[in-house]
This record gives C-alpha cells, sequence and structure tokens, in this order.
C-alpha cells in the first residue's frame, strides 16, 4: 500500500492530516454490498472498518457495548428495523461526535435534503467510485459537507467552499427566504403559493441564486442554507 511522503494530503479544498487514522462503522443490510465496500476502504492510506452492522439498531448495540467509536459512519438509507434516517437522528443525539455519511441506490433531490437536515455530513450513491468514496470520508472529518450523485462532480467542488462569511454574499431578506423553503420538502410550485408569487418568479429566484453563489442545484441551495446558519439544524 502507497502512502504519499509528505504528511498531508490533499483533495482539493481539503486538507488532511497523514497521522490522522479514520475509523468506519459500515451499515447495510446487504452482506455481499458490505463486503465490497469493506475492501474499497480497506485499500485506502490510513482508514480502518471497525465496525459492520446489518441496520441502525444493530449498529447501536455494538456501540453501546464499545469503548471505540468510529470516525465516520457510513450507512445505508432504506434498511429493515432501523432505517438510515433513524439512526441519522440517534447519532445526533447520542454521539454527535460521530459523522454520519449517507448511501442510497437512488438520488431524489427530497431525499438528499431530508437526510441532510437530519444531520448527515455526506450523501453518496452506491456507484461511487472508490476514489470519490475516500474523498468524501476526508471530506466530512473536516467538518465539510460531501455530496456525489454518481455524475455531478461539480457539486463536491462548490460545497466545499462552504466556510464563508454568509455576508459576503449580500443576500437580501427574500433570498435568505427563499433559501429556507428550498431546505424543506415544498415543491417549488407550492414555494410560490408560500410566498404569493408566481411560478416564474420562483424559477428567477432559483436562477439567481445559482449564478450567485455558484451552486448548480436546488440540494446545492438547501446545502448552503444548512451551512451558513439560514437553517436551523
Amino acid at each position: 500500500m502507497f502512502c504519499p511522503p509528505p504528511h498531508l494530503i490533499f483533495f482539493k479544498l481539503v486538507v488532511i492530516p497523514l497521522d490522522t487514522m479514520i475509523t468506519v462503522a459500515l451499515v447495510d443490510d446487504h452482506t455481499l454490498f458490505r463486503k465490497a465496500f469493506t475492501f474499497f476502504i480497506k485499500s485506502a492510506c490510513r482508514i480502518n472498518v471497525c465496525m459492520e452492522a446489518v441496520n441502525g439498531d444493530d449498529l447501536l448495540t455494538q456501540l453501546q457495548s464499545s469503548d471505540v467509536h468510529p470516525t465516520v459512519i457510513l450507512s445505508d438509507i432504506m434498511m429493515p428495523v432501523m432505517d438510515g434516517r433513524e439512526l441519522t437522528l440517534t447519532i445526533k443525539k447520542l454521539y454527535p461526535h460521530i459523522k454520519v455519511i449517507a448511501l442510497s441506490s437512488l438520488h431524489h433531490e427530497d431525499t438528499v435534503i431530508d437526510m441532510f437536515r437530519c444531520g448527515v455530513k455526506g450523501f453518496i450513491t452506491k456507484n461511487v467510485e472508490p476514489d470519490d468514496l475516500i474523498k468524501a470520508l476526508h471530506t466530512v472529518i473536516n467538518n465539510q459537507y460531501f455530496l456525489f450523485d454518481g455524475e455531478n462532480e461539480n457539486i463536491f467542488s462548490s460545497y466545499n467552499n462552504f466556510q464563508k462569511n454568509k455576508t459576503e454574499h449580500s443576500l437580501t431578506e427574500k433570498q435568505i427566504q427563499f433559501l429556507q423553503l428550498c431546505a424543506t420538502d415544498l415543491t417549488y410550485k407550492a414555494i410560490a403559493e408560500k410566498l404569493d408569487i408566481s411560478p416564474r418568479t420562483v424559477d428567477a429566484h432559483r436562477d439567481h441564486l445559482f449564478e450567485k453563489l455558484n451552486i448548480k442545484s436546488r440540494t446545492g441551495l438547501a446545502l448552503y442554507a444548512m451551512q451558513n446558519g439560514y437553517v436551523e439544524l
């Protein structure tokens, strides 16, 4: 296994000390998938799988009986007994020091936004490349959001720029209100009705924020709102 000789690994804007060992708990009810992801993770430098669980309840049982906790939890969303959503809410309450990355076979904006509001730091699809999986792990331990849908890498690069003062972009009160609503499960049509504006005006607000914030999706707007304190988590 090759580890770079310098004392730092750089993933775009992410700076990772090489003396930091990342421990991972993998939660998925499909054994074959868990084994494949474990293989990918163990092939990386200074990353180790310390727990495997078939659902959220199984993981919580292991956490309660262990003195060693993972740095990051990689969790499927759809699981029996306790799903990824309930697990994330519980981890946020009982083990706030542990980061959670959601895994999913599908990429629906409402699901992604809901998982981030529940407390995940990352969201990746199950067809993620090994390199992007490693990037996700390194990104979230630096208290940054990571989102990769398997197609749009621009999402990843833009979200690492959220560590800015929220006054930098000088958002108006209407823009802030629109951002907050983007982080809900309301459709654009419902947002228009709530704000008492036309759907065309909603489109104009969205497109202007896309350009102003250099973001390409509603999910990006929702994450921007969360990262900059416009939405209470």
